[in-house]
């Protein structure tokens, strides 16, 4: 079950998309297993939707032409090679390990593409406005911030002791 484990948990914290091409790339004795595994958990507990959208991808016992959804896949979210992504397409089937490596690296190529993607908060780009690295004046090390009027590092005493 050790392999058929790691593929649920793929399932459970990949996008649906990426978990059906892993899933189709698997030969259709790996996908009956891994229908066969949703099965019996379905008889454990409520499968998450993950599950369920993973589970009609093995279901159907067809050999999809997992290489054609990969590649619309990739052009569609611009992992392609146009886009300067090159995932090589493998030959299906493969085995449960060598999909999962598959899975893995489609989802880190979206992920740094979403980071890409993402434009920088103000703020994240060092010296913005002023001279402190959070674009604020810096006073490390004052006791009370700029207009203070103790020495640094003076011992104070009474009410106003921190």
């Amino acid at each position: 079950m050790g392999k058929i484990q790691e593929m649920l948990d793929f399932v459970n914290s990949s996008p649906p998309d990426i978990a059906k091409i892993a899933l189709e790339y698997l030969s259709i004795e790996d996908q009956r297993t891994i229908f066969d595994a949703f099965m019996e958990l379905r008889n454990q507990r409520q499968l998450t939707s993950e599950e369920k959208s993973a589970m009609n991808v093995v279901a159907s016992e067809v050999l999809a032409d997992a290489r054609k959804t990969l590649a619309e896949f990739q052009a569609e979210h611009g992992l392609d090679p146009a886009h300067g992504v090159h995932i090589e397409p493998p030959l299906p089937p493969l085995i449960i390990n060598d999909a999962l490596k598959l899975g893995e690296e489609i989802k880190a190529e979206m992920e740094a593409k979403q980071d890409d993607d993402t434009p920088t908060d103000l703020g994240d780009t060092g010296h913005q406005n002023g001279d402190g690295p959070n674009g604020g004046d810096n006073n490390a090390g004052d006791l009370n911030g700029p207009d203070d009027d103790h020495k640094e590092g003076e011992i104070i005493e009474g009410e106003h002791a921190h």
